[in-house]
């Protein structure tokens, strides 16, 4: 059952009781003006209105959820090991060399708040919703939540369809035109929306999960409805294969839940083929979304050689990264902050190490983030798997394995320009990077990539050199994830 795009946009555009009814109008005269505005379709539009209808209607089947993908096959490690000194790979001394200091370079405070989108003058400022996201305010028009959805069955979801006002399409136009909200990427606008959801909705999901649906259809994107015994999701596809996530299959494209509730048993979805529509990206920028947020200091300390750092992020994104939907490690290593703090603190882990060979800076870098960040399982910490991109990690106090990895890997390509692979075990993630072999000692096991040596160097090896293997890794073979795989 096809559909083009801008019938959907007309067919959503019956969603929401439109800002001009008057309050005193009496349910008859709305209902008049909802009959008024059918007869304004031409012949094509109401057609296709009708085989929606129907899809809402009737058109509804019942789909197994798929058992979530996972990258470990094996629980991981519960206490990071360290190394014996009997045991260490003899490479360089490192650290022993003064360390210099550059200045930090003078970030200029923010003078003026954020724009928000700027209500139309007709509209009354008491009908709007203002939802603090990213550090930046985000102002939308006060749908009315009466005529949403309370109950999880179609009758429900195809009566609201039908008896809610003709105003999204014109009280929601500032979604595709203003460079606010334009600019996100669409993880970050799913997130505003579902924000805006709840607010609306008081906190219900069935009235939320059904908002977030209708908006991102006006927007052109392919979210599916659906619904079990006591709840509607949303479903989304995706550009990128996702793990730890519920979802199901239809017309071979993958539809998974990302926001609420994880069901746990079949859902029930209608079956209107929505295959032009658009699919969601959740490639990771190597730019935050930081306009007009003041960043924070931190420091990352290796307390044995003394080499520390100063930086600045942005906790103000902590959820924005924590409910990311998770990704193949590819991406993750493919990540490249480029924002002016963390080129700071790239150019300023340069200078302190500016006197050493690229095997003791990589060595340098590897203790630094082996003992920079405390040691805890996602598992413990977040209650799930969770993988962070370096501008996360760099927020945190705690990670485990392939945080540490990504952010080793993202320091040992920018700080000293050698090549770094993931090496993916079966309950564990490290690096290999590409450094001189003549660093290392005769024998030292090495993986071939394209012709060139990478050496294992393991962040969560705590106090391991580079050629150093984990004791439950030695013999292990692990798989070899290199950068750009994605791109």
């Amino acid at each position: 059952m096809g559909f083009r795009i801008v019938v959907l946009a007309n067919l959503i555009s019956l969603l929401f009781f439109h800002s001009t009814i008057r309050a005193s109008e009496s349910y008859a005269e709305w209902q008049k003006s909802q009959k008024d505005n059918f007869n304004q379709f031409d012949a094509s539009e109401k057609s296709e209105f009708d085989k929606y209808q129907k899809a809402l209607n009737e058109d509804w089947e019942k789909f197994s959820l798929l058992e979530p993908l996972k990258l470990y096959s094996e629980p991981k490690i519960k206490t990071p090991p360290t190394i014996d000194p009997s045991e260490r790979n003899k490479t360089p001394e490192h650290l022993n060399k003064p360390l210099v200091d550059i200045p930090k370079p003078k970030i200029e405070p923010v003078t003026k708040a954020p724009k928000s989108h700027s209500v139309p003058p007709s509209r009354p400022a008491t009908n709007t919703v203002s939802i603090e996201y990213l550090g930046n305010t985000f102002q939308f028009p006060k749908a009315q939540s009466q005529f949403l959805p309370k109950n999880a069955n179609k009758q429900d979801i195809a009566d609201a369809w039908n008896r809610i006002s003709p105003s999204l399409k014109k009280d929601f136009i500032f979604l595709k035109t203003d460079t606010q909200y334009k600019s996100l990427s669409d993880w970050a606008l799913i997130s505003l929306l579902h924000k805006y959801a709840l607010n609306i909705s008081h906190n219900k999901t069935n009235e939320s999960q059904f908002l977030v649906w209708a908006l991102l259809l006006n927007l052109g994107y392919d979210v599916r409805l659906s619904y079990d015994d006591s709840t509607i999701y949303v479903l989304f596809p995706s550009n990128q294969k996702i793990y730890n996530r519920s979802s199901l299959k239809y017309n071979n494209r993958s539809y998974y839940i990302l926001i609420g509730s994880k069901p746990k048993n079949a859902l029930y979805s209608y079956v209107a083929d929505q295959n032009q529509l658009k699919r969601f990206n959740f490639a990771f920028s190597d730019f935050q979304p930081v306009t007009g947020i003041k960043p924070v200091q931190r420091t990352l300390t290796d307390k044995v050689s003394g080499l520390s750092v100063d930086y600045d992020t942005y906790p103000q994104l902590q959820e924005y990264y924590r409910n990311h939907p998770p990704l193949d490690f590819e991406w993750y290593f493919n990540v490249t902050p480029k924002d002016e703090q963390y080129l700071y603190l790239v150019k300023s882990l340069r200078s302190k190490l500016s006197s050493y060979s690229d095997t003791e800076k990589v060595q340098a870098l590897l203790h630094l983030v082996q003992r920079g960040f405390n040691y805890e399982l996602d598992s413990d910490q977040w209650g799930e798997e969770y993988y962070s991109v370096p501008m996360h990690t760099l927020m945190l106090n705690a990670v485990d394995c392939e945080d540490r990895s990504f952010l080793f890997a993202y320091l040992v390509e920018q700080v000293v320009g050698v090549s770094t692979v993931g090496l993916k075990y079966p309950s564990h993630l490290a690096v290999a990077v590409a450094v001189n072999p003549k660093d290392l000692r005769k024998n030292t096991r090495y993986f071939t990539v394209k012709g060139k040596k990478f050496f294992v160097a393991d962040p969560t090896y705590i106090g391991a050199n580079i050629g150093d293997v984990m004791p439950k890794y030695k013999g292990v073979t692990p798989t070899i994830i290199a950068k750009n795989a994605f791109k």
